[in-house]
């Protein structure tokens, strides 16, 4: 399992290399991952929450994957279809086969020439120092994709081929709170976003706790902060009934420049654990400059559904 280090703030950063082939090409800063925190999705199973960035994008995407203590296999959670599939076994070795798609829910039963394939098991420097790697081939979905592993490092590198050449490539990681490499400068703090967003809950469907995430940016009205340096906004998160009756105050106060996450448990809203039903509910973010926020600066609602 340390070929795949999942422990709550562990972070990387990675490289993207990409031209007609390996010897003429680019590179650039492509993304990061973080390990955000735990779920339990609609399986009733417990995944890794995992956000993706991208550098110089404002997308967020959540990832959620588990690996099963028993035979070390990784799985993710397709959260739009319902579906876990499996895309590693962390114990698999050299001239292994394994029934499992990196790509999407694998086709049962798979084609001779598909699914994972353990090649090699070898020593690499990278980031400072040697490593343990387990050096992976990938024929589902996208021909010659290659992949390596680094144990107590997690995943380092792929590359593939497909009319041009493309490689991913670690360049820094934050492991257990142990740094190796050199940080991304792109000029932009990533921890503290541009702009107002609001992100779809998680997991959804949902029963009876979900988690709802969302940005402030600094903006250009607001409160000054006690420190007299930044701005703050006032800030409501509600959610409402498909009626558009408020059935719960999330937020509703003053906030600051960051990132968020708000659980919302109908389990612990006393009013609300008796008489709220299955069905469609909805949520509604509001920034303003008051507490009247008689004028908004941004607003955006989502849906969201109970399953009791």
């Amino acid at each position: 399992m340390k070929y795949y280090p999942q422990s709550i703030g562990n972070y990387w950063e990675y490289d993207v290399v990409s031209g007609s082939d390996p010897y003429h090409n680019t590179t650039t800063p492509l993304y990061w991952l973080k390990i955000a925190g735990d779920t339990i999705l609609s399986n009733n199973k417990s995944y890794k929450i995992i956000h993706r960035g991208y550098f110089g994008d404002k997308r967020i995407e959540s990832l959620f994957e588990r690996i099963d203590t028993n035979d070390a296999c990784l799985f993710r959670y397709d959260i739009v279809n319902k579906i876990e599939y499996k895309i590693d076994s962390l114990l698999s070795q050299p001239g292994d086969r394994i029934n499992a798609d990196r790509f999407g829910p694998i086709i049962n039963p798979l084609p001779p020439d598909w699914g994972l394939f353990c090649y090699a098991m070898e020593e690499k420097n990278l980031l400072g120092r040697t490593w343990d790697i387990k050096k992976m081939n990938a024929n589902t979905r996208i021909p010659n994709e290659l992949y390596e592993l680094a144990k107590g490092l997690g995943f380092i590198f792929s590359e593939s081929w497909e009319g041009s050449y493309w490689s991913e490539r670690l360049r820094y990681a934050i492991i257990d709170g142990i740094e190796y490499g050199i940080r991304v400068d792109v000029n932009q703090d990533i921890s503290i976003p541009n702009q107002f967003i609001l992100f779809q809950n998680y997991p959804n469907p949902f029963n009876p706790t979900t988690t709802i995430e969302y940005t402030i940016h600094t903006p250009t009205f607001g409160v000054p902060s006690r420190e007299g340096n930044q701005m703050g906004v006032f800030v409501t998160l509600k959610v409402y009934d498909i009626l558009g009756r408020e059935i719960a105050t999330l937020v509703n106060k003053e906030q600051m420049p960051g990132n968020y996450s708000v659980r919302f448990d109908v389990a612990q809203i006393s009013n609300l654990r008796n008489s709220i039903s299955s069905g469609v509910y909805f949520y509604t973010l509001r920034v303003g400059d008051s507490s009247s926020l008689r004028s908004s600066e941004f607003q955006e609602t989502r849906k969201m559904i109970l399953l009791k």
